[in-house]
């Protein structure tokens, strides 16, 4: 089963939506229990709600709470209210989160607490139990499930899979994040077009350049013939792209480059395809550098169509 939050939108609205596309499921009224909270910045004026969507901490100014401080993370912590109580994540942040004298990489929170980020302090305060109401299905394409982790995630497959956006999706391994990718490109209006993966950290670097870019023959030892590449083979339909944690800094970087050349329309070959990216964790190296963090956002922000 995917995770809570399996799939990671990072964009706010949903585009290029044909409703004749789109894929009509039963719709039920489902109520998910939910734990928030508010937290408050010590001796500040400043405080965040925690609700349903998931919110970000740090220097960054896209964060829902920025903290002015250099000893914060540009995106420090991750936050969001959960049945189990306010879930709370370190995003791989160089002087960590504590709460009291304990480093956490990952926390629920369910009763009064204060916690640090840097040498910024942060009190959390709980709120009520609240029922929030959710419409959506009790299944989406071969993924079923009536817990309200997986109401929450058909909500938003439902949402978001009948769009051109780019989509990242994030669980442990073994947890279906392929299945879920191809349930996606099932209910999109990209379904009759090639569904295209590959496992990044199965491919050598060498080699995946020659995946995904084509190469010529004998460009390297076994290259009998000429192949057009992934992004070719993908055109007008979804590429896949599964453990791209695992992939070089310096392959992430060409990426980045793809994406600039495509959106500019200077990339010579067809690459109109949907682009989805699977992790492991949001602590991946994937966030490791300031480069690889750019290539990850502007893939998983850009909406690549024909």
């Amino acid at each position: 089963m995917p995770e809570r939050g399996a799939v990671d939108k990072f964009v706010d609205v949903a585009a290029d939506v044909n409703a004749d596309d789109a894929l009509t499921l039963p719709q039920q009224t489902h109520l998910l229990p939910l734990r928030g909270g508010r937290i408050d910045v010590v001796g500040e004026s400043s405080s965040m709600t925690v609700g349903m969507e998931r919110l970000h901490i740090g220097r960054s100014k896209s964060c829902a709470l920025v903290l002015e401080d250099p000893t914060v993370g540009r995106v420090h912590l991750e936050v969001q209210a959960t049945p189990r109580g306010v879930r709370v994540a370190d995003l791989r942040s160089c002087n960590g989160t504590f709460i009291g004298g304990a480093q956490i990489v990952e926390a629920y929170l369910t009763g009064p607490c204060e916690l640090r980020c840097g040498t910024k302090r942060l009190r959390f305060v709980p709120g009520p139990l609240q029922e929030v109401e959710v419409q959506a299905p009790e299944r989406f394409g071969g993924l079923v499930g009536t817990t309200p982790e997986m109401i929450e995630l058909f909500a938003k497959l439902e949402r978001y899979a009948p769009t051109s956006m780019s989509i990242v999706i994030q669980g442990e391994t073994g947890t279906g994040k392929e299945r879920v990718a191809q349930t996606i490109c099932e209910a999109s209006p990209r379904r009759d077009k090639p569904f295209v993966p590959i496992n990044c950290a199965a491919v050598a670097d060498n080699l995946l350049e020659a995946e995904l870019f084509g190469h010529v023959r004998g460009a390297f030892t076994g290259a009998e013939r000429a192949r057009d590449g992934l992004f070719v083979e993908a055109d007008g339909g979804t590429l896949f792209f599964d453990e791209m944690g695992e992939m070089s800094s310096a392959m992430q970087a060409k990426l980045l480059v793809c994406s600039r050349l495509v959106k500019s329309g200077r990339w010579e070959q067809p690459a109109a395809a949907k682009w989805m990216c699977a992790r492991s964790s949001p602590r991946t190296s994937i966030c490791a550098t300031r480069s690889t963090k750019d290539a990850f956002e502007r893939i998983s922000t850009s909406g690549w169509r024909r």
